[in-house]
């Protein structure tokens, strides 16, 4: 309950209070029925009966009732107001610390996991929230006001209803502790259930494209039977309160009556009037106590739950963020643009590093490019440079600081970054590109279009009737893999950045957009510094550096032409890649290295030009 306290502002506490107080007169409202009603009971046994006093009583009755409900409607209306709020403030404050995970703390939580606890398990504490407080004050005043109107009776009825109320106290905790223990398997298998659903619909075409729908159904069914089979047990440990409380009514009221006639069945005639009274009187303010009862047990019945789901928040809310604002950073004019030092990384938990003794630097306005086989850790090391993950040890500066020392805002409006898979919001084709906060600077439509224009996405955005407001559905489900990749670039060039990070982002495109986009970047971002990840040769040629990576190391280092000559890895990419062609060629067309007749090796004492895009 910690979590809810602190989200609780003193005109909250205030307003909890009064509607706590008019659960109160609610109570004492209704507790006033019964007196009117036994006195309803001694005036129908007089002889000369007025139908005015009968009504006087009635009236009475009637007022009571309505204010008992004005007391109600205003109480909930009050509790609803602060349950709605806390929930506003718990979901933002949860989204606001879900933004603020890196890479590396986002890992520590399945995405499924963090949707359930974003919904349902908010929706838990504000259900328990805008009712709890209510019924368990209404329940303990009811229990209490009327268990003191009772203390003047017979004992032998208060026999009955003690013997009643401790009977549903036994069953309601009984159920309480068999629903209590399932409850987490429950909230463990709804996460499951939504990863499975987001996996199916996230991999929809590959389900049919291999006809795997039975493959998937038999996996669904299997958890579905597993979350039925625990929703089967609280729901059974459940059901039995309300047919256990309903005989436990009707039968401490056939008790009252059954007692009632014994005692005014011995009684002086002259007392039986009063005492029938009485008995109306008892049987009433009975059947309010085990009222009390199953307001108890509503209330106490959302508490498994709620706890369930509060702790599930505040994992992640308490959630310790690894990377923080530094202290602030002192940028060096003349220092390279990006700087690795001996720079190591391993995921947590791993048996070994990813990336091993790292070390190059990136002047500003030069181009370096890394490439190697798949799995040697070049989307790994990119990750390092805004700080996605942190790096195990060693030094990485941008600008001659320490990546540490800047605030994350400032490291990241100085970066482009274009992911290895193309990521769409459903916003507008203009929201996209204009997105994010880049200093606190938004771009007009004239520069949306010219970053467009750079990354090769205006032509086709320009064919949608609705040209950069046509909206982009989940995804960007309603474009191609190459848009999409066209227009996440046309994002990055869009924030004007000192560093671009192409993560293998060019993969999507053909030789000509390819060759069009790297032409446009030349031209349009003259003094920025690219890092370029790519397995493709054509695409990294006429960069400046080119480092080769193998096993998480830098294996080799150079233009491509000294590549060529030297590096073993590079020469085994390249034959990969145009083995069987006689000659290896660029984009344009070019020859890069032809290949020795027959062998399909390169010809390492040939050379080519260094002219095109850097």
């Amino acid at each position: 309950m910690n979590l809810v306290f602190k989200y609780l502002k003193k005109k909250d506490i205030l307003l909890l209070a009064i509607s706590c107080l008019c659960v109160i007169f609610q109570v004492i409202f209704e507790l006033k029925i019964p007196e009117f009603t036994a006195g309803i009971a001694l005036l129908v046994q007089k002889e000369n009966l007025m139908f005015s006093d009968v009504l006087h009583n009635g009236m009475i009755i009637l007022l009571l009732a309505f204010g008992s409900l004005a007391m109600a409607v205003v109480g909930g209306y009050i509790i609803t107001g602060i349950g709605t709020d806390l929930a506003t403030g718990i979901r933002s404050d949860v989204f606001a610390k879900l933004m603020s995970f890196s890479l590396q703390e986002a890992s520590d939580f399945d995405s499924s996991s963090l949707v359930t606890r974003c919904t349902r398990n908010i929706e838990s504490v504000l259900m328990f929230w805008t009712f709890g407080p209510l019924l368990l004050v209404r329940a303990l005043f009811t229990f209490v006001l009327a268990a003191v109107k009772m203390g003047n009776t017979d004992i032998r009825w208060i026999y009955t209803v003690g013997t009643a109320s401790l009977f549903a106290l036994i069953l309601l905790s009984v159920v309480f502790l068999t629903a209590t223990g399932k409850m987490m398997d429950v909230q463990t298998y709804m996460d499951v259930i939504n990863r499975q659903v987001g996996e199916h619909i996230g991999g929809i075409r590959v389900v049919h494209a291999f006809n795997a729908y039975g493959f998937q159904k038999k996996a669904f069914d299997v958890t579905d039977r597993k979350l039925t089979d625990f929703n089967i047990t609280v729901n059974k440990a459940v059901s039995i309160l309300a047919p256990g409380l309903t005989v436990t009514i009707y039968g401490l009221t056939i008790a009252v009556f059954a007692m009632g006639t014994h005692i005014i069945s011995q009684a002086d005639i002259a007392q039986r009037p009063s005492l029938y009274a009485d008995m109306i009187e008892f049987s009433s303010y009975a059947t309010l106590i085990m009222g009390a009862v199953v307001f108890l047990m509503r209330g106490l019945g959302m508490i498994p739950d709620v706890l369930i789901s509060s702790k599930r928040i505040k994992e992640i809310l308490d959630h310790p963020t690894v990377i923080n604002d530094g202290p602030g950073a002192t940028v060096k004019a003349d220092a390279p643009a990006v700087s690795f030092e001996h720079v190591y990384f391993g995921y947590p938990g791993a048996a070994s590093n990813v990336l091993e003794d790292i070390s190059f630097r990136a002047l500003k306005g030069e181009t370096v490019a890394f490439i190697g086989n798949t799995g040697c850790g070049k989307s790994t090391l990119l990750n390092l440079i805004p700080r996605l993950y942190e790096a195990t040890s060693g030094k990485i500066e941008i600008n001659g600081a320490d990546i540490r020392d800047y605030a994350l805002g400032d490291l990241r409006n100085r970066i482009g970054y274009v992911p290895q898979k193309a990521m769409l919001f459903s916003d507008t084709v203009a929201g996209n590109i204009d997105f994010g906060d880049d200093g606190g600077f938004a771009r007009g439509l004239n520069e949306i279009k010219k970053a467009a224009m750079t990354g090769q996405a205006h032509e086709f955005i320009m064919q949608k009737p609705e040209g950069y407001d046509t909206q982009v559905q989940r995804g960007g489900a309603n474009f191609s893999g190459g848009q999409r990749q066209r227009l996440t670039i046309s994002r990055a060039v869009c924030r004007d950045p000192e560093i671009y990070i192409f993560d293998d982002s060019f993969s999507a495109l053909d030789f000509k957009t390819d060759r069009q986009l790297r032409k446009a970047l030349k031209e349009n971002a003259a003094g920025a510094t690219l890092i370029i990840v790519a397995q493709r040769i054509a695409t990294i040629r006429y960069a400046d550096r080119i480092y080769v990576m193998d096993n998480g190391k830098i294996v080799g280092e150079g233009t491509h032409d000294e590549l060529m000559e030297n590096c073993t890895v590079y020469q085994e990419i390249a034959h990969s890649q145009f083995v069987g062609t006689g000659k290896v060629t660029s984009p344009d067309g070019e020859v890069l290295k032809s290949l020795k007749a027959g062998t399909g090796s390169p010809d390492l004492k040939s050379g080519a030009g260094k002219e095109g895009v850097k």
